[in-house]
C-alpha cells in the first residue's frame, strides 16, 4: 500500500508542475500504478470517444487529492523508491520559489506542505498509513514565510501572495513555529478587501498567536464573504471554527471578537473604518472589549452610528471587569475613534463627525 501511495504522490507532483488533471493509461503505466487495486479509491476513470477509438483518462476524485498528494511527495522521507522516483525534483524550495509566478495553481499545494507539517499530523500519518514524514525543510518554510517588512499593508500589490502566506502559517498550527516566523511582525493593514471566514479565521489566529502584533488595520472591508475556491471539506479544526461563524446570533466580527478575548492577545489598536458593522457586530464587540486588557486605539469611523447596537458597544467599554472600564472612578485607557458623542467613554470624533 505506501509502495502505491508513494507513486501516487510522484503522480500528482507531477500532474500539478505541468498543469495538468488528466492522465493518459501510459502514464498511469509509466508510474507503475495499473495494478494499484486501490486505485479507485482515488483516481476517477472517464472513457472519451475519439474519432472511431476511446480513450481512457484518469483524474483524481477532486483537485484538493492531487494538491495533498503532491505536497506529500516533497515531505516523505528519502528512501530508494522516492530517490528514482519519475518526478525528477523532490525539492520543496523550488516550489516554494515557483509560487510567487505560479498563478496561484500551486496555492494549495503549498498549503497542504506547511499542514504536513505540523508534528500531530506526522505521527498521524505514520501511525495509520505507515508514511514517514521527514520535517527536514521546516527551516526552509520558516525563511521562505519569515516577512521581510516589519509590518504589512494591502496597498502593495502583494495582498493576496501576503494572505497566503498567513494561511500557510495557520495550517501548520505550531506556535513555536509561528512565533519564529512573526517574532519581529508588529502591523497588518488590510484596505478594502473581501474578508472570507477563512482569512478571518487565520487573521484572528495572529491576533492571538502573535505577541508582536500591535496594529490590526481593516478599512473598508467587507466581512463573512463566501470563498468558493475553498476546500469541499476543511479539517476538523477548521470546520468548527466555520460552525461557530455560522452560528445565527454571531456576526460577521465574531471570530475577530473571540480573539481579542484570549489573554494572549496584546493588540494595541484596532481599525474598523467603514466596515459596515451591524448591530450584532457592536454587540459582539462589546463582549470582547469588557474582557480585553490591551486595547488603548479602537476606530468605528463611518459605521452607521445610529444602529442600537452603539449603546451596547458602550455598555462593554464600562463594564467594571474590562481594564477599560469607566467605573469605581477608573479612568478608561481606550480611545474610540469615530463613535457618538452620546457614549459617556473617551472618544475622538471622525473627520466627518456630525
Amino acid at each position: 500500500m505506501q509502495y502505491n501511495l508513494k507513486k501516487l504522490c510522484s503522480l500528482a507532483a507531477d500532474g500539478i508542475w505541468k498543469q495538468k488533471i488528466l492522465f493518459g493509461e501510459e502514464e498511469i503505466k509509466e508510474y507503475g500504478l495499473d495494478k494499484f487495486y486501490s486505485l479507485p479509491l482515488f483516481l476517477n476513470e472517464s472513457v472519451f470517444k475519439r474519432d472511431i477509438d476511446c480513450v481512457c483518462v484518469y483524474s483524481f476524485i477532486h483537485l484538493s487529492f492531487q494538491e495533498f498528494f503532491a505536497a506529500l511527495f516533497y515531505v516523505l522521507e528519502e528512501d530508494e523508491q522516492m530517490k528514482y522516483s519519475v518526478t525528477p525534483n523532490r525539492d520543496a524550495k523550488l516550489l516554494l520559489e515557483n509560487y510567487g509566478q505560479s498563478g496561484n495553481y500551486l496555492m494549495l499545494t503549498v498549503r497542504f506542505l506547511f499542514g504536513l507539517l505540523n508534528e500531530e499530523i506526522m505521527k498521524d500519518i505514520e501511525k495509520k498509513i505507515g508514511l514517514k514524514i521527514s520535517p527536514k525543510i521546516k527551516p526552509d518554510l520558516l525563511k521562505w514565510v519569515k516577512p521581510k517588512k516589519l509590518s504589512f499593508s494591502s496597498l502593495h500589490d502583494e495582498l493576496i501572495y501576503k494572505l497566503e502566506e498567513f494561511h500557510c502559517l495557520y495550517e501548520i498550527q505550531e506556535e513555536s513555529f509561528v512565533k519564529s516566523a512573526l517574532d519581529r511582525f508588529t502591523e497588518i493593514d488590510i484596505y478594502n478587501y473581501p474578508l472570507t471566514q477563512m482569512d478571518q479565521m487565520v487573521i484572528s489566529f495572529f491576533v492571538k498567536s502573535c505577541p508582536t502584533l500591535k496594529s490590526l488595520w481593516l478599512s473598508v472591508c467587507k466581512f463573512g464573504v463566501e470563498d468558493k475556491n475553498e476546500e469541499l471539506t476543511p479539517p476538523p479544526a477548521k470546520r468548527l471554527c466555520l460552525q461557530e461563524q455560522a452560528e445565527p446570533n454571531n456576526s460577521p466580527v465574531y471570530l475577530l471578537c473571540q480573539a481579542l478575548k484570549d489573554s494572549n492577545c496584546k493588540l494595541k489598536i484596532l481599525k474598523l473604518e467603514k466596515c459596515n458593522l451591524t448591530v450584532a457586530c457592536y454587540r459582539d464587540l462589546s463582549s470582547a472589549l469588557s474582557i480585553n486588557q490591551t486595547l488603548r486605539e479602537l476606530d468605528l469611523s463611518y459605521n452607521d452610528q445610529r444602529n442600537r447596537g452603539v449603546q451596547d458597544l458602550c455598555k462593554g467599554l464600562k463594564h467594571p471587569n474590562g481594564k477599560h472600564s469607566g467605573w469605581r472612578g477608573v479612568v478608561s485607557q481606550l480611545v474610540v475613534v469615530g463613535l457618538s458623542p452620546t457614549c459617556s467613554v473617551p472618544t475622538r470624533p471622525s473627520q466627518n463627525w456630525s
